[in-house]
């Protein structure tokens, strides 16, 4: 598999050190759906803190993982601590958006967003390389998960951008950076 995040990439990200050496393939948030090469990330949310899935995820060998300063029990691969997980993912989607020069579609919009963005990526990879939201993940973690995981070889990115409070968009906007915006329509919704 093609190499998308070295260490001294990641580590330029964070401004922090690993404490070993290497290589991921891909960045991951669920340890339920890593594959062997991947960077975890360990983010808190109201029901589970993403750090207690670490054991798990070297288990299933991930690369490395990047985990919330105090948790300093993993021997099993190498780590970076941070003092907020999610700013750390926002940082790495910056740092990916900022190496890549993929063309950057913005999909935004009350409704009709995932399917927009479905159908815009399979005519686009019948073109070249896509990296695109993965199912509907357009929040506060998913754009910057999609971003992260933009591979520097993609010719396009595809990132669908939803809202839940004020200002959401605003944040995602400037971490996509986009070069073309798609807004499918706007209504009030989930009132």
């Amino acid at each position: 598999m093609t190499v998308l995040w070295r260490r001294e990439e990641v580590e330029a990200a964070l401004r922090v050190q690993a404490t070993g050496d290497f290589e991921a393939t891909g960045v991951i948030l669920d340890s339920r759906e890593l594959s062997a090469g991947d960077l975890f990330i360990a983010l808190k949310g109201p029901h589970h803190d993403g750090a207690q899935y670490a054991t798990q995820a070297f288990e299933k060998g991930a690369a490395a993982a990047i985990l919330p300063e105090g948790v300093s029990y993993f021997e099993q691969g190498s780590c970076l601590y941070v003092k907020d997980t999610l700013k750390a993912l926002c940082d790495l989607a910056r740092a990916a958006r900022s190496r890549s020069s993929a063309k950057i579609i913005g999909i935004t919009g009350s409704f009709g967003k995932t399917s927009t963005k479905d159908a815009l990526r399979l005519i686009l990879e019948k073109q070249s390389s896509v990296t695109a939201n993965t199912r509907s993940f357009n929040n506060h973690w998913g754009v910057p998960f999609t971003l992260a995981n933009l591979k520097p070889q993609d010719a396009y990115g595809i990132i669908e951008m939803g809202m839940n409070h004020t200002g959401e968009i605003d944040v995602s906007s400037r971490l996509a950076r986009p070069h073309v915006v798609l807004v499918t329509n706007i209504r009030e919704m989930h009132m």
